[in-house]
C-alpha cells in the first residue's frame, strides 16, 4: 500500500517544495525544471529515500488563464512492478494523492 509511504515522502520532499514556493515567490512563476533550484534554492535535489523510486519527479504547466500548475510525483521503477503507482503533490491542493498502480 503506497499510503505506507506518505509520511516519508512529505518528510523528504518538503526542501524541494519549499524550494520551488520560494523560486515562485522571486520570479512570479514556478520554475520551468526543477534543475533551476540549483544551486540558488537547493544544494541538490532530494532523493524520495524509497528503492525502485529514487527520485522526484517535476513537472510545470502553463493553463489557458496563465496561472501554473505544478506537481511534484513519486513513481515507482516500471521493472519493480508491472503497473506503476504515483504519489503527486500538486500545486493547487497542497496534498498528497495517489494514482492507481500497486507497490
Amino acid at each position: 500500500m503506497p499510503w505506507r509511504y506518505l509520511s516519508t515522502v512529505e518528510r523528504t520532499s518538503q526542501p524541494l517544495i519549499e524550494a520551488i514556493d520560494k523560486y515562485k515567490a522571486d520570479h512570479g512563476w514556478p520554475p520551468d525544471n526543477e534543475q533551476k533550484l540549483i544551486p540558488e534554492y537547493l544544494e541538490s535535489l532530494p532523493g524520495t529515500g524509497y528503492r525502485g523510486c529514487e527520485n522526484f519527479v517535476y513537472g510545470c504547466w502553463r493553463r489557458p488563464d496563465d496561472t501554473h500548475l505544478w506537481r511534484v510525483m513519486v513513481y515507482c521503477d516500471p521493472l519493480v512492478s508491472s503497473h506503476p503507482p504515483t504519489l503527486e503533490f500538486d500545486s493547487d491542493s497542497r496534498v498528497w494523492s495517489y494514482r492507481g498502480g500497486s507497490w
